[in-house]
C-alpha cells in the first residue's frame, strides 16, 4: 500500500514539475521567484520521492542513490534542452547544476531520514 501512494506521488510530482518546466515565459514573467531556487527545490523533492518510491519496493543503498542521482541529471539535462524551444523559456547550464545540486540534497536527506527510521525501529524491536 505505501509502495503504490509513493509512487502515484512521485508520478504526479514529476508530471507538475515536467508541465511547470515547460510553460512559456511570458505566463511567468510576473511572478516573483528564484530561479535557481526553483530548480533546486523542484529537484530537491522529486529526487526524495524517487528515494522513496524506490526503498517502498526494494533495498535502499548507495549505489540506488548514485544511479538515482545520475537518472535524475540525464533527466534535468534533458529537461533544460526541451525547455529552448519553447517561447520565453532558455536551457541554462546554471538550472542544470542547481538540478543537480537539489537533487543530490534530496537524496541525502532521504538517506538520513531512512537512517534514523531505521535506527528507531531497531530501537523499537530491542524493546520486545
Amino acid at each position: 500500500m505505501v509502495g503504490r501512494v509513493a509512487s502515484i506521488l512521485l508520478l504526479v510530482y514529476w508530471l507538475g514539475l515536467a508541465t511547470s518546466t515547460h510553460v512559456p515565459g511570458y505566463v511567468l514573467r510576473h511572478a516573483k521567484f528564484n530561479d535557481k531556487v526553483a530548480h533546486f527545490t523542484g529537484y530537491f523533492g522529486l529526487a526524495f520521492l524517487a528515494c522513496f518510491a524506490w526503498a517502498t519496493h526494494r533495498p535502499f543503498h548507495w549505489r540506488t542513490a548514485f544511479a538515482l542521482w545520475g537518472a535524475i541529471l540525464v533527466y534535468g539535462a534533458i529537461d533544460e534542452l526541451l525547455q529552448i524551444p519553447v517561447p520565453g523559456r532558455t536551457g541554462e547550464v546554471a538550472d542544470w547544476i542547481a538540478d543537480a545540486f537539489g537533487a543530490l540534497l534530496g537524496i541525502l536527506f532521504f538517506s538520513l531520514v531512512l537512517g534514523v527510521v531505521r535506527r528507531f525501529r531497531r530501537r523499537g524491536m530491542s524493546m520486545r
